[in-house]
């Protein structure tokens, strides 16, 4: 009975490691059947029902891998009951799937219920408890509620220093003496993940797995994707930054390659027009630096470009100045406010008030992008002319023609409010990426 289970489950493994989910999906879905026999409080269920909701989540295909989450925290609720660190951890995964959908009201009972389970049976700088509060903060600030989120995130951010603290003094202060309960305390933190997280049981359970076949190194999937996108194969191009995504995963928690293989298929993905997925691997992407970086980072604010950008595209206009805001303000104290980066957030700025009538904080923006390119770029860079040619068909549609004619009329091309009949160069559009230096794409 047990290698029934066995072989199906360790051929997902590997189908799973080669970035194969859907058949990774059909095995598990079989060992899954095999497993009932073992009854629904057996290990080897859960892990099975864990590894199926991630490759159902890494598919996108979120209604079934709501109800094998669902199934997760309900069968840690009849074993550990609701305050148990076994059902705080599926509640966060089960809220992370309702997150990434936008289905906020369901989400966020779960991140309540996860962050106070885990508050009180870890303690509040704890690394897990953490990661609830910046997904928590993310989902607010999403939602609208943007005090509530900066005083979250500044509970993360004292939490996380506290944090570092304490791990600081540990290294450098001699290690008393063993006692019965100091040696209970380090065993209950040594074990911590591995006594309650389901997700890393399914981990350990795989990692058992022997890899058969020599896998690409993370870097060689990631020239492999670079040359599939650019020669147009955005298939190819997903199936590598797909593979590299499930290798990165089992690097360090503050490894930034798991960040950039998400940014970069959700570039694939958005090339490809699926902007739905898109949206939620940025989402997944954004969560993961806020965790690692805090909220103020250059880094968050790169995948910060990647959201703005879609949600302009997608006609969710506040949304998008929510994102391209945040973009200037960590762009202006990262780079200084003369950096081409900012010039680019108030030029997205200017073209998001621009295509809602809103000109007169559009020419706002236009002025303060192209004073900031003059100074950066030179008086007759291309981008500078650009970005004169908006402000110039902005106040010929105010009637301002003399005005409009002395600023310029070099370039060709209206803003209209749609992303794709936008006449513009890519640097002067709302770009998902930003580039650290003034460069062409």
């Amino acid at each position: 009975m047990d290698n029934d289970w066995q072989k199906p489950f360790k051929l997902a493994v590997e189908a799973s490691r080669a970035g194969n989910h859907e058949y990774a999906e059909l095995l598990l879905s079989t060992a899954l059947l095999e497993a009932e026999d073992f009854g629904k409080a057996d290990e080897r269920y859960i892990i099975t029902l864990v590894g199926l909701t991630d490759v159902l989540t890494k598919q996108f295909k979120f209604r079934r891998a709501e109800k094998t989450g669902r199934q997760i925290l309900d069968i840690f609720r009849e074993i550990h009951g609701t305050e148990h660190l076994s059902y705080a951890d599926s509640a966060f995964r089960l809220g992370q799937i309702y997150h990434m959908q936008q289905k906020y009201g369901q989400a966020e009972p779960l991140y309540k219920a996860a962050l106070s389970i885990k508050t009180k049976q870890l303690g509040a700088d704890n690394a897990s408890v953490l990661q609830v509060l910046h997904a928590y903060a993310d989902l607010l600030y999403q939602t609208h509620r943007e005090l509530e989120a900066e005083n979250l995130r500044a509970c993360a951010q004292k939490a996380a220093q506290a944090r570092q603290s304490n791990n600081s003094l540990n290294a450098v202060q001699p290690t008393p003496p063993p006692s019965q309960t100091n040696n209970q305390t380090a065993a209950a933190g040594a074990s911590e993940h591995a006594a309650w997280s389901a997700k890393v049981r399914f981990d350990a359970a795989a990692a058992e797995v022997p890899n058969k076949v020599p896998a690409l190194s993370y870097e060689e999937l990631e020239e492999k994707a670079e040359a599939a996108f650019a020669s147009g194969h955005f298939d190819k191009a997903l199936e590598f930054w797909n593979q590299a995504i499930s290798q990165a995963e089992g690097f360090a928690a503050k490894d930034a390659r798991l960040g950039k293989a998400l940014d970069k298929a959700g570039e694939v993905l958005f090339a490809m027009e699926k902007f739905g997925q898109a949206e939620m691997i940025w989402g997944r992407s954004l969560q993961l630096k806020i965790s690692l970086y805090g909220s103020n980072h250059p880094n968050v604010a790169d995948t910060g470009h990647h959201l703005a950008g879609l949600h302009y595209l997608m006609g969710r206009y506040t949304e998008a100045e929510n994102y391209a805001r945040k973009c200037l303000q960590v762009y202006s104290i990262a780079y200084g406010k003369s950096h081409a980066s900012v010039a680019l957030c108030h030029h997205n700025l200017a073209t998001l008030f621009h295509v809602q009538g809103r000109y007169a904080e559009a020419e706002t923006e236009y002025n303060h992008c192209i004073n900031i390119r003059k100074v950066a770029l030179g008086p007759t860079h291309k981008d500078t002319m650009h970005a004169e040619k908006g402000l110039a068909d902005l106040l010929k549609t105010l009637g301002r023609d003399k005005e409009a004619e002395q600023v310029s009329a070099k370039a060709n091309g209206l803003v209209t409010g749609s992303w794709k009949a936008l006449k513009l160069d890519a640097s002067e559009a709302l770009q998902p990426s930003p580039p650290k230096e003034p460069r062409r794409r």
